[in-house]
């Protein structure tokens, strides 16, 4: 392990390098009598290492990986790590502390590892990469605390651009805001939250009719966009034939001017019994296959069609995706006397799951109301 001498005579720093404990070697403590014991033990854990890696001792602490499947070597491991430390005081520096770590090492190697053996190993493990982490850390921070500060400024200058704005922020339905809204000629009334903006029919239909013409004389966005961006316009375009019946809250318009997150209330006469006469599955299938006609390839998402209730009216509940990847579909079928009612949710993924808890406290106070007559 390195040159002995008496602890009585004259010596000067002697041994093989990498075995002398650091602050030694760079002159920061010296050497005397009643250290020789500590240095003896540190040149110790160093031959340990060495003996258990086949590495030589300049590579500590870098140990092959297959020597933790061996209980007795992962504590032979951690013994060298504690009798090597860097910092001299969390050496382990008695003869008698030693022992008792060749004691405990000795039992598991005769008995296995007990509960106890393995909590202590690894809290011990815990700190041990805690504190070499925390180490290293403030070690980085303190050399290169210029690079750390402007990094931090420019995070935070980031940050302060990219928040949302307070529009795109969605409030809890508990702590939001609401208004009563009733439509005689549908037949319905709820609570609505109030920053939505409610749209007839025909007001809905014109705005898309100007958004394709703006489409036509100038291109916006990718190829990819530009068609997903038709085929929503061929959705509502489609729906045209039921203007009477329907209207349109927008929650969120993006920077196209598109109606990206909005929730369609729609009443279709006679078609109760194609709402709930026929199997959910059946329900699902017709459903999609219309849409499949119309020139879209929905995928449904997340539990594709159940059957619920919402303030005590029978409900059944679609999931999709009108176009996997840019919208997510909440679609909710109710039934009023011959009549079906249809109210749809679609909104962009990212605010998908908040905007569907709105739709669903909405719901919670929906009901059907007498309607105007038909002029």
């Amino acid at each position: 392990m390195g040159l002995l001498s008496s602890t009585s005579s004259l010596s000067s720093l002697a041994g093989t390098l990498d075995f002398i404990p650091p602050e030694i070697r760079s002159g920061s403590s010296s050497s005397s009598g009643e250290s020789y014991q500590r240095n003896d033990l540190y040149a110790f854990g160093k031959l340990i290492y060495c003996c258990l890696s086949g590495k030589s001792a300049d590579e500590f602490p870098h140990v092959p990986y297959k020597i933790f499947a061996l209980p007795v070597a992962k504590y032979l491991f951690r013994l060298s790590l504690h009798l090597c430390d860097r910092a001299p005081q969390r050496r382990l520096t008695s003869l008698s502390g030693l022992q008792q770590e060749f004691r405990r090492i000795r039992r598991i190697a005769e008995h296995g590892e007990s509960l106890r053996d393995r909590f202590h190993y690894l809290s011990h493990t815990l700190w041990l990469h805690l504190g070499y982490g925390m180490r290293s850390a403030a070690n980085a921070l303190k050399k290169h605390w210029i690079f750390f500060l402007s990094f931090s400024c420019s995070l935070f200058w980031v940050g302060w651009l990219l928040r949302p704005s307070s529009s795109s922020v969605i409030q809890e339905p508990a702590l939001q805001a609401t208004r009563l809204h009733e439509n005689p000629k549908i037949g319905y009334a709820a609570e609505v939250p109030v920053e939505w903006l409610v749209l007839s029919s025909e007001e809905m239909y014109q705005q898309i009719l100007a958004l394709e013409n703006d489409l036509d004389d100038e291109p916006k966005g990718t190829p990819e966009e530009e068609e997903r961006l038709q085929l929503l316009l061929e959705a509502v375009k489609n729906n045209a034939g039921n203007l009477a019946n329907q209207e349109t809250f927008i929650c969120n318009m993006d920077s196209l001017g598109n109606h990206s997150e909005s929730v369609n209330v729609v009443r279709y006469a006679g078609q109760a019994e194609a709402f709930f006469g026929p199997s959910e599955e059946m329900v699902l299938f017709d459903f999609m296959g219309r849409l499949n006609d119309n020139g879209f390839s929905p995928k449904p998402q997340g539990k594709g069609i159940f059957s619920t209730t919402f303030n005590g009216l029978p409900c059944r509940v679609i999931e999709y995706s009108l176009i996997p990847g840019y919208s997510q579909n909440y679609l909710c079928l109710f039934q009023d006397g011959e009549d079906g009612l249809l109210v749809e949710m679609s909104s962009t993924p990212p605010h998908y799951l908040q905007r569907k808890k709105q739709v669903e406290a909405m719901l919670d106070t929906f009901r059907f109301i007498p309607r105007e007559p038909a002029s």
